[in-house]
């Protein structure tokens, strides 16, 4: 769990410094509240994480999604594609899993 924390703050570093950068040379302010906006729901999702652990097949699906969701970003952040839907993946996992504890919790 130490070496996920890890990387997740390396990975969060390395974004904020590409969103220094990127407003450094462009001075968009709009761009760069959407980029910091994005990485927020993002970092979210991933501390959601550890929540998912109960119903492991929605963990994994999280994680992949959150993979994804991870990769939609920094093309974003690389200025590759201008899509943003990737980085919202993790919500399908996440409303899976209260639809799953609804529907366990009334068997009870």
């Amino acid at each position: 769990m130490v070496k996920f924390a890890i990387f997740l703050a390396l990975i969060i570093l390395l974004s904020i410094f590409l969103i220094y950068k990127d407003y450094k040379i462009n001075k968009d302010l709009y761009s760069t509240s959407k980029k910091v906006f994005l990485l927020l729901i993002l970092v979210a999702f991933t501390i959601f994480s550890k929540f998912l652990l109960i119903y492991l097949p929605i963990f994994i699906l999280h994680i992949v999604l959150l993979f994804i969701g991870w990769g939609g970003y920094f093309l974003l952040l690389l200025n590759r594609v201008k899509k943003v839907w990737p980085i919202f993946l993790p919500i399908i996992s996440i409303l899976l899993f209260f639809i799953t504890a609804i529907y366990v919790s009334r068997f009870d």
